[in-house]
């Protein structure tokens, strides 16, 4: 358990890296990818707790990273009007 909270803790702060490079180098590109696949992170917490492998509280993960997706995609789409 100790290696796998390292593990998930060190991909989650090199994410975080990413997301900052990437807004700082303006490479909306990056942050086109990331709404489909925070959507596709939510289906799968969503599912494991209708499948009874995740807890219910699980939920605010997925809820989490779909308005993150749906925050990012409605930023994409105002900055590309301007």
């Amino acid at each position: 358990t100790l290696i796998f909270l390292t593990a998930s803790s060190m991909a989650s702060f090199n994410i975080g890296v990413y997301y900052i490079l990437a807004a700082l180098n303006d490479l909306k590109q990056f942050y086109r990818w990331t709404v489909p696949f925070r959507t596709l992170t939510f289906l799968v917490f969503t599912t494991a707790i209708l499948t009874g492998l995740a807890p219910a509280r699980f939920i605010a993960v997925g809820a989490w990273e779909l308005t993150g997706a749906i925050a990012t995609g409605l930023a994409l789409r105002a900055g590309d009007k301007k």
